[in-house]
């Protein structure tokens, strides 16, 4: 249970992990991210370069921000690998909500336990939960600013903040950066 507090409260601090497949699609909002929806996935495994970590970070922005910019279905996937190798999962579906307004659904997984096939027991995937965005905003890394919508920025000068709200405070579960 530790494990999957600390786990929650690093996921929405900073969401930085995804997985290696991409989902199948359900209508409706959700996955939903259609037949030619752009699929990507970024892996972060312990042990790699911080300019490896960066890359795969920066990959992951671009491939969030260019799809909602855009208005385009797209699932952006990044999977953070532990010590042991187990995957934390954390699925971005960039897509038209049941209402037709666009969001980012976040589906986050996690692989546990790896002490599970010493006991016998097989490893599973569980779920740590699953979230809906309304909004998606660049946030400059230097001035904490937001940045216009059109303006153009590489992806190592800012984070994506995802909001539920218009309106939200700074409460951790309705603000999510990447």
């Amino acid at each position: 249970m530790i494990v999957r507090s600390i786990a929650a409260a690093a996921m929405l601090t900073l969401i930085v992990a995804l997985p290696a497949e991409v989902g199948a699609a359900q209508e409706g909002g959700g996955k939903n991210v259609g037949g030619s929806g752009a699929r990507r996935a970024f892996t972060i495994s312990y042990g790699m370069t911080r300019d490896e970590e960066d890359a795969a970070k920066e990959g992951a922005r671009q491939c969030i921000w260019e799809n909602w910019r855009r208005k385009r279905p797209a699932h952006c996937a990044v999977i953070r690998r532990n010590i042991e190798g187990e995957p934390t999962t954390q699925n971005f579906y960039v897509n038209r909500g049941a209402g037709g307004r666009w969001q980012v659904f976040l589906e986050v997984t996690y692989v546990c336990c790896w002490y599970s096939p010493m006991e016998g027991k097989e490893m599973k995937t569980e779920s740590m939960g699953t979230f809906t965005y309304q909004f998606v905003e660049r946030v400059d890394v230097k001035n904490n600013r937001l940045i216009p919508e059109g303006e153009v920025r590489r992806p190592h000068t800012y984070v994506l903040r995802f909001r539920e709200a218009a309106t939200d405070d700074d409460d951790a579960a309705k603000r999510v950066l990447l």
